[in-house]
């Protein structure tokens, strides 16, 4: 199938070659990693924010116990992580394999056409 240039081919190279520019001092893989270690535990802080709970207003969550409200929050967390691993595997992931898979069949028709990329 033919591949049309769309004008965006000059684009996506510059913008590839400010990105490949950049990695060097900008990607987080190439920084110095903190020192967790030095990282505590507060326990006077709460795990999840209470502006995120859908039910923060209802009168069984304002009535709660601290205790509850605290088991609660820490739920709310993992929750809300296990809804980011979710996206992350099943929306992002087949999304970037998709568009990954497209480019290096555009890349092969554009070097079979003889056009480079």
């Amino acid at each position: 199938m033919e591949q049309f240039d769309s004008g965006t081919d000059d684009i996506v190279r510059n913008m590839l070659r400010k990105l490949s520019a950049l990695w060097k001092t900008r990607a987080a893989v190439n920084q110095k990693l903190p020192d967790y270690w030095s990282l505590a535990f507060d326990p006077s802080k709460k795990d999840f924010s209470i502006s995120l709970l859908p039910f923060r207003n209802h009168q069984a969550w304002l009535e709660a116990s601290d205790d509850l409200q605290s088991k609660c929050i820490s739920y709310a967390w993992g929750i809300y992580n296990l809804k980011t691993i979710y996206i992350e595997c099943n929306v992002v992931t087949p999304a970037c394999e998709d568009i990954h898979q497209d480019s290096a069949t555009q890349c092969k028709s554009h070097a079979a056409a003889g056009r480079g990329i």
